[in-house]
């Protein structure tokens, strides 16, 4: 399995972006490491810590960035494999975890510097061992109590986990109430002393909320009107309406996530197909009332409790949910319907391909920017986001570059994808500008070479990475 996924992960390896996402933000925390997070990325010690790590070990490369996604898609995948073979056997274990293999939203995520997949670590160990622990065994609900203390310090998402916990307590499903107080203690054993220190640091008992909720402070492309000043995040719906959201259907802010678990190709197969999979054997499983309870904690919490943006990354929990319910209904069915589940899986494979070929990759911003640089001597202007695009390439690129304002007759460099919404390949509007080089990067998927030499719909153009060398005129 883990021979699969590296085969998969070598097809288009994303690595580090920088710039207006999120990775450039974790960077910024993991090389400040442990000094007190001003942000709520650099709070997120699951995953800032790891990578300051991984930097200490190995320098600031795309391969040390890469590294903390790789070796959390290898957890995910080795607590989930383990826990599923022990419940339900390995046919669903194995099925399950290559159904997750073959989400691409998942494997996007595996060299890239984010929240996602250990935030789904800690989503899976938390209720997994709340599953094991649902007799009594106070070991494993200890573990279910620290692990989802985790996966809120990783993101405030977390919350889902803890709203889980609190509705098996009021009904009564899985461990007796009185055993709850050992998932307290879990929880309490890596929570407390996260907010101790940081109070200690701060001086703000309260440092981690505030910090959070100070997050929809911070601009954002993905909103309506960039900044909702003195607006508060949770349970605003003045606030989820005007997240752009990732589509591809678009009807109503309430329902366009759940309408788009189905239809996004980011994991829009494991719901499907898991609903086709139900509907075929007539009848629900438990198991899979407890997975449709995980996916749809996961999405509330998510769109109407944090109100966030509501991207494909933020429902791994859900995707997990509903690999695990696939290979739940896809054993049984394989003796039935063995062609059936065979164009099934092939599908969801040439999904993956597709996408990961077309991902748009950073690898050649050094190239490009070394090439840019020697169209002209002298310092180059950038903006802070070219700033962080660029924080990985060699010391004599970043030597030239200067954050200053610019003049007539200066410099000014921009690296971004064509027309890209973030306006990342434009210089800044007011002033008449000379373009002096442009390059972009020369990988053409095959997907669109495919396409190109079928004659299909001419030459579909490709978002690739540009850099952008000007001059400033008077």
């Amino acid at each position: 399995m883990l021979v699969v996924g590296a085969a998969l992960l070598t097809i288009n390896p994303l690595g580090y972006f920088g710039g207006h996402w999120d990775d450039g933000r974790y960077l910024d925390g993991a090389l400040a490491w442990p000094a007190l997070g001003r942000d709520h990325w650099a709070l997120r010690w699951p995953l800032v810590g790891p990578t300051a790590a991984a930097i200490t070990l190995f320098g600031a490369s795309r391969f040390s960035l890469m590294l903390p996604g790789l070796l959390t898609l290898a957890a995910v995948l080795g607590v989930n494999f383990w826990a599923a073979r022990r419940v339900f056997g390995a046919a669903v274990a194995t099925v399950a975890c290559l159904a997750l293999l073959t989400t691409p939203e998942i494997m996007r995520a595996a060299t890239r510097l984010t929240a996602d997949l250990p935030e789904l670590l800690f989503w899976s160990t938390a209720l997994w061992a709340w599953w094991f622990g649902r007799n009594g065994a106070r070991g494993w609900l200890v573990v279910a109590g620290a692990a989802a203390a985790c996966a809120w310090a990783t993101r405030e998402t977390g919350l889902g986990l803890l709203l889980l916990f609190a509705l098996a307590f009021i009904t009564g499903v899985g461990p007796q109430r009185r055993s709850y107080g050992w998932i307290a203690l879990g929880f309490g054993a890596v929570f407390l002393p996260e907010q101790l220190a940081l109070w200690a640091a701060s001086g703000d008992p309260l440092y981690r909320v505030h910090t959070d909720l100070r997050h929809i402070e911070i601009p954002s492309n993905d909103l309506i009107g960039g900044t909702p000043h003195g607006v508060s995040a949770p349970l605003n719906a003045s606030l989820m309406r005007r997240w752009s959201g990732a589509g591809p259907l678009r009807v109503n802010w309430a329902v366009d996530p759940w309408l788009n678990l189905f239809v996004n190709p980011a994991y829009g197969l494991d719901f499907v197909l898991a609903g086709v999979g139900l509907a075929a054997i007539r009848r629900l499983p438990r198991p899979a009332w407890l997975l449709v309870a995980v996916a749809a904690s996961n999405v509330t919490t998510t769109v109407y409790l944090i109100a966030t943006d509501p991207k494909p990354r933020m429902f791994m929990p859900a995707m997990a949910a509903a690999c695990l319910m696939l290979a739940i209904v896809a054993v049984p069915l394989w003796r039935r319907h063995p062609k059936t589940l065979s164009v099934a899986a092939a599908a969801k494979l040439l999904v993956l391909l597709v996408m990961l070929d077309v991902a748009t990759s950073y690898a050649e911003l050094p190239a490009l920017t070394r090439a840019a640089l020697a169209a002209a001597p002298g310092p180059v202007h950038v903006d802070r986001w070219t700033t962080s695009s660029l924080a990985l390439t060699d010391a004599s690129i970043r030597a030239r570059l200067t954050p200053a304002p610019v003049a007539p007759g200066d410099l000014y460099l921009t690296a971004g994808k064509l027309r890209d919404y973030t306006g990342s390949d434009t210089p800044p509007s007011g002033a008449r500008w000379q373009q002096l080089w442009r390059g972009h990067s020369a990988r053409l998927p095959l997907t669109l070479r495919l396409v190109h030499a079928a004659g299909i719909g001419g030459q579909t153009p490709y978002p690739a990475l540009y850099v952008t060398l000007y001059r400033r005129l008077p």
